[in-house]
C-alpha cells in the first residue's frame, strides 16, 4: 500500500522540524508528502533539502513565492510526481505509482486544467474534511474529499472571510456545502 501525507508544518528551517518530517515519513512508510507553510527562503532551500530524506525528489513553489510556502516530496522508488502547475498557493500534479497507473485520472487532470485556466482556487474549509463516503463500515469504508468550494480573485476580495462549510452527509454519500455570505 502506498501512503501519502500532508502537513502544515508552520516553518521548516528548524532542524527539529526537519527531523519530525523525517520521523513521520519513516514511522508511517510515507511515499509522498505535501508540506505547507514551510517559510523557507530561496537562500536556505538547498540546506533544508539536504536535511530531508536521502534520495527523495522535491518540488517547491519558490518560483511563485519568495518564501516557498509549499513543498512536495516523494520517494522515486515508489512514486513519480509530475507537476501540472505551480502558483503562489498551489502545486498541482499527478502521482503515479512506480510500475502502476496514475492516481490522478485523465478526467481529474482535465478538471485541474480547467480550474487553472479559469483562475479559481479552493475556498477555506470548515467541517468535515472528507466530503464523500461510500456509506460502508469497517474495512470496506472509503472517504474522500471530492467536493470543493471554489472562488476567483473577486470572491476572495469581496468575501474575505468566506469559508465553505461541509456538514455531515446525512442520508446522502456527499456532504452538503454551506457558503455563509
Amino acid at each position: 500500500m502506498i501512503k501519502g501525507a500532508c502537513w502544515n508544518i508552520r516553518g521548516l528551517n528548524d532542524r527539529i522540524k526537519q527531523g519530525e518530517v523525517n520521523l513521520l515519513i519513516l514511522k508511517h512508510n510515507i511515499a509522498f508528502v505535501g508540506l505547507l507553510e514551510t517559510r523557507v527562503r530561496m537562500g536556505n532551500r538547498d540546506r533544508v533539502t539536504r536535511m530531508l530524506p536521502k534520495g527523495w525528489s522535491s518540488v517547491t513553489n519558490h518560483s511563485n513565492s519568495l518564501i516557498g510556502r509549499i513543498w512536495v516530496l516523494w520517494n522515486p522508488n515508489f512514486v513519480q510526481f509530475t507537476v501540472i502547475g505551480i502558483s503562489n498557493q498551489t502545486i498541482q500534479g499527478s502521482v503515479t505509482i512506480v510500475g502502476g497507473r496514475p492516481l490522478l485520472s485523465k478526467a481529474m487532470a482535465e478538471f485541474e486544467h480547467c480550474i487553472r485556466k479559469r483562475e479559481i482556487e479552493d475556498l477555506r474549509q470548515t467541517g468535515h474534511l472528507f466530503s464523500w463516503n461510500n456509506k460502508r463500515t469497517e474495512s470496506g469504508a472509503v472517504a474522500k474529499k471530492i467536493d470543493r468550494g471554489l472562488g476567483n480573485l473577486w470572491w476572495f476580495k469581496e468575501f474575505s472571510d468566506l469559508k465553505a462549510q461541509f456538514l455531515r452527509p446525512g442520508i446522502s454519500d456527499h456532504s452538503p456545502c454551506i457558503l455563509p455570505f
